[in-house]
């Protein structure tokens, strides 16, 4: 039965094999919907006469690709990498990068100095304010500056401790930079003034931001200062953070 059942399946797809061939051109699209089966389509076209002139290899199956491990280079890292993050003096040649952030509204919003108004103000502040100060540092990120950060040493009796402040441009805010550029100043401090006990930096209340970089840099919240600073002709609160050379920086004291 499978022999005569393969014989008449062999005889009809023949009648309809020459029908489609008296078509010209012959659609070759239109013989692949005739034929389910590839195969017996592909013995019907080598046995028969009338179709010499139809190539094979338009029927066969197709090739998988195969895939060139040489194109793809060893050790290859598909990751973003991470931009590099130092501090460095400031040169009075870092004015225009100064100017990105020192006279930006945004940036300045919490600083006791408003924004710089022209590049010569910003000049002028760089060579009058930051050059000479005991520790103020560029923040750079693949070698640009785009923001500063700088600490205060108390005087007298009171060397043991320290100030710190900071500020980032806008377009870098939110990337973990100011984080850090702060750890990265902290332990910096400690290592060139060994005498330090205690680190200690302000952040206003409206400045949540700048509270989480604190504390992701490992400084503890003391407490609340109420109407602690002067900041645009009116008197401000703000949260105390502290961070110590040595003993513990946790809630857990």
């Amino acid at each position: 039965m499978d022999c005569l059942r393969v014989a008449v399946q062999h005889a009809s797809a023949t009648s309809q094999l020459v029908h489609l061939g008296g078509q010209k051109p012959l659609d070759k699209c239109l013989i692949k919907q005739h034929f389910s089966d590839r195969s017996l389509l592909l013995s019907l076209l080598r046995s028969s006469s009338h179709f010499n002139n139809i190539s094979l290899r338009s029927f066969s199956r197709p090739q998988r690709m195969q895939t060139d491990s040489s194109a793809v280079p060893p050790n290859h890292d598909h990751r973003k990498q991470e931009p590099e993050i130092t501090l460095r003096p400031f040169d009075l040649s870092d004015v225009g990068a100064f100017m990105t952030w020192a006279s930006d509204p945004r940036v300045t919003r919490f600083q006791r100095r408003g924004p710089c108004t022209s590049e010569e103000d910003a000049r002028r502040y760089l060579a009058d304010h930051v050059l000479p100060h005991p520790w103020y540092r560029a923040i750079c990120v693949d070698g640009r500056p785009v923001g500063s950060i700088n600490a205060k040493p108390g005087q007298g009796e009171e060397r043991f401790k320290a100030s710190i402040a900071y500020r980032l441009a806008y377009q870098h805010w939110g990337r973990g930079i100011a984080t850090a550029a702060l750890r990265a100043a902290v332990s910096s401090l400690l290592e060139e003034w060994p005498h330090l006990e205690r680190l200690e930096a302000i952040a206003e209340v409206e400045n949540p931001a700048s509270q989480r970089v604190l504390e992701k840099a490992g400084f503890l919240r003391e407490g609340l200062l109420r109407k602690y600073v002067m900041l645009h002709g009116k008197s401000r609160d703000v949260v105390m953070y502290s961070l110590l050379a040595t003993g513990p920086n946790s809630d857990d004291i």
